[in-house]
C-alpha cells in the first residue's frame, strides 16, 4: 500500500489600490490566528497568494475559520478587494 501524505494551504486572490493590504486565517472556534497564516500584498492586479502547508496549525475537529483582511494605510480612495479565498487540500 503506497502512503500519501496531505496538505492545507490557504490560497487567497487579492489586489489593492496601492496600499499594503494584510490577510490573516483567524480560528473563530478557538479565538487564536493560525499560525503561518500570514500574507500581504500591495499589487494593483489580482494575485494568487498561497501560504505554506498549515496542517499542523488547524484543528483537527470541526472549527470556524475567518479570512481576515486589512489595509495597512492610505485614503479614502483607497481599497482592497479579496476575490477568492479557499482552504485548499492536495494529497500526493
Amino acid at each position: 500500500m503506497r502512503g500519501f501524505f496531505i496538505f492545507k494551504m490557504l490560497q487567497i486572490v487579492a489586489e489593492t489600490t496601492g496600499p499594503l493590504m494584510s490577510i490573516q486565517l483567524y480560528n473563530q472556534t478557538a479565538a487564536a490566528l493560525v499560525t503561518d497564516s500570514a500574507l500581504s500584498t500591495s499589487s494593483t492586479t489580482p494575485t494568487i497568494l498561497t501560504t505554506g502547508d498549515l496542517t499542523s496549525n488547524l484543528t483537527s475537529g470541526q472549527a470556524i475559520y475567518v479570512v481576515q483582511i486589512k489595509m495597512a494605510a492610505g485614503t479614502l480612495a483607497d481599497q482592497v478587494n479579496l476575490d477568492y479565498a479557499a482552504i485548499k487540500v492536495e494529497w500526493s
